[in-house]
């Protein structure tokens, strides 16, 4: 096989795992967003709370250390 048809093949696999998930790539975004919103709402809850006392987040319940 000649280097110009493995680098075809290569390229031809390359193509079609891009072709496979495109389409998942809105749901993917979707899901990292929420995510990140989801912890951005969690450390502003927590900055907002005092030291040593619990709050719920998300659903989640946590406790805020002291600082050291």
């Amino acid at each position: 096989m000649t280097l110009k048809k493995a680098n075809s093949r290569v390229k031809s696999r390359m193509d079609q795992r891009t072709r496979t998930q495109l389409p998942l790539l809105p749901a993917l975004l979707r899901a990292t967003e929420k995510h990140r919103k989801d912890a951005e709402d969690r450390i502003n809850t927590a900055q907002a709370t005092a030291a040593g006392v619990r709050f719920t987040a998300g659903g989640q319940e946590f406790q805020r250390l002291p600082p050291r």
